[in-house]
């Protein structure tokens, strides 16, 4: 039997076409997950008693691509824990914390201090976290008590650069740094503009001494200064939280009180545990979740650093924020993350 070629046509049972598949994710939030709920929406949040009147949702790209990474430099991550489903991996200990007791063997391989794990859950959780797809590397530069000399962590900055280059995550990647100095440090400066110069994008926290954000590193590298994202905290009523650093150095704000994200196991839990924590710490990785977010749309395009600043800082809601009598050179922008599918 002779068959004539036609044009390909999908076909289903019922000969109707199947529907496309939502271009944006909707997630329905509780209001214990003000903090990516924030990210989506344009106005301030409603009080807990009001919550579900409004029907609130964190909305996100339903095609997120997987291949793309937030680098944690911090305490460890708890990986086992059921919020990062697999997509956090340990990839590097500083030397400091292995036993020279034992040849090789490495202790504090994953986090005893619960800070790492708190930001990666913040940065890519399942539940709680902004870029649900994408996948945290631990590297791990603090010890238990959540201390590191400065050499220890430029050690870990320069590690996070070669990984990235040599697996070819380059344009794939992010590293948040939510940690910071009481005074400026030219060594962890240096460190971080060699991270910008690499290509490679870096989120801070501002710091939480009610300070300029100028007078510590590496968030002074924030602003004007160079090509590096530094994050100030907000409450949920779109107030400056009360210890947040502030300034000129500061790019762009996001919640950071009272952030509920994945912590370590804490008696009476056990596994799987859960914890409300405060500080510019939190509103860096809600950042870095944008940016991993970003670069998982961008299908391993080498985007610069600069242009990713840009994306952040053009995406932020202007003047949303109360900035109490913080105006001088701090800029009143609310970091966004809108579904652009």
């Amino acid at each position: 039997m002779k068959v004539d070629v036609e044009t390909d046509k999908e076909v289903t049972i019922d000969g109707k076409k199947p529907s496309p598949e939502p271009s944006c994710i909707q997630q329905v939030t509780e209001s214990d997950n003000y903090a990516i709920t924030r990210l989506s929406q344009e106005e301030v949040l409603p009080s807990e008693d009001d919550w579900h009147e409004d029907g609130l949702q964190y909305t996100y790209e339903s095609a997120l691509e997987q291949d793309c990474y937030c680098y944690v430099i911090d305490t460890g991550i708890d990986t086992r824990h059921e919020e990062f489903e697999g997509r956090a991996e340990v990839g590097y200990v500083h030397p400091t914390y292995i036993d020279s007791n034992v040849k090789g063997k490495q202790i504090d391989v994953e986090d005893d201090n619960g800070h790492g794990t708190h930001v990666a859950g913040i940065a890519i959780g399942k539940k709680y976290g902004v870029a649900k797809k994408c996948r945290a590397v631990s590297a791990k530069a603090f010890n238990d008590e959540g201390q590191a000399f400065v050499s220890t962590i430029v050690d870990t900055l320069e590690w996070a650069v070669a990984h990235i280059i040599s697996t070819n995550r380059k344009g794939k990647s992010v590293i948040n740094a939510s940690f910071g100095t009481g005074v400026v440090s030219k060594s962890l400066n240096d460190a971080v503009e060699a991270v910008l110069d690499s290509g490679i994008p870096i989120v801070m926290a501002a710091g939480n001494s009610n300070t300029s954000a100028c007078n510590r590193s590496p968030a002074g590298l924030g602003g004007g200064n160079s090509s590096g994202i530094t994050v100030a905290a907000t409450t949920r009523n779109d107030i400056l939280a009360a210890f947040s650093d502030y300034g000129p150095c500061v790019d762009v704000l996001a919640p950071g009180v009272s952030v509920k994200a994945a912590w370590i196991k804490d008696p009476p839990c056990k596994e799987n545990c859960y914890a409300l924590k405060s500080g510019t710490s939190m509103s860096a990785p809600l950042v870095s979740g944008i940016v991993a977010r970003y670069l998982g749309q961008s299908n391993g395009k080498k985007v610069k650093p600069s242009d990713i600043k840009k994306y952040i800082t053009d995406a932020a809601l202007e003047e949303k924020i109360n900035l109490l009598v913080y105006t001088d050179g701090t800029p009143n922008r609310l970091a966004h993350a809108p579904c652009e599918n």
